[in-house]
């Protein structure tokens, strides 16, 4: 019997169990918390990765480990990233609460230095009857 972050109670067959994987999310000591952030492609990236980990060093709780930053593709309107950071093994309240934190934190660094967090533009163009 497994009881849900959403309150529901579930009945999981022994066989399930057996056979299956498991995830046990409280069992480590420390929980990667990974938050995905886009940049204006005029953006020194450098920079952003510094700012992201600046902006997160009061999130961070895991001294083996660093806050990574890791630019992975060329979005329609950003170059995006993966941000990790590390927090010690709480509730999925408190996991979610940091999750939340970290992009409120990213975002005021981000205005503080004037980083640009873009957003799709669409141009719509009418034709006339």
């Amino acid at each position: 019997v497994v009881q849900t972050f959403q309150g529901q109670t579930i009945y999981i067959p022994n066989k399930d169990v057996f056979q299956n994987t498991v995830t046990n999310y409280s069992e480590l000591v420390y929980r990667r918390v990974d938050v995905q952030v886009g940049v204006a492609y005029d953006t020194a990236l450098e920079n952003a990765q510094k700012t992201v980990s600046g902006a997160l060093s009061g999130l961070h709780q895991d001294a083996t480990r660093d806050i990574e930053v890791f630019f992975h593709s060329f979005g329609s309107s950003s170059i995006d990233a993966q941000v990790r950071f590390w927090i010690q093994n709480t509730t999925q309240r408190e996991y979610l609460e940091a999750k939340s934190k970290a992009v409120i934190e990213i975002k005021k660094a981000f205005d503080k230095a004037g980083i640009e967090i873009p957003f799709p533009i669409r141009t719509i163009i009418a034709k006339g009857k």
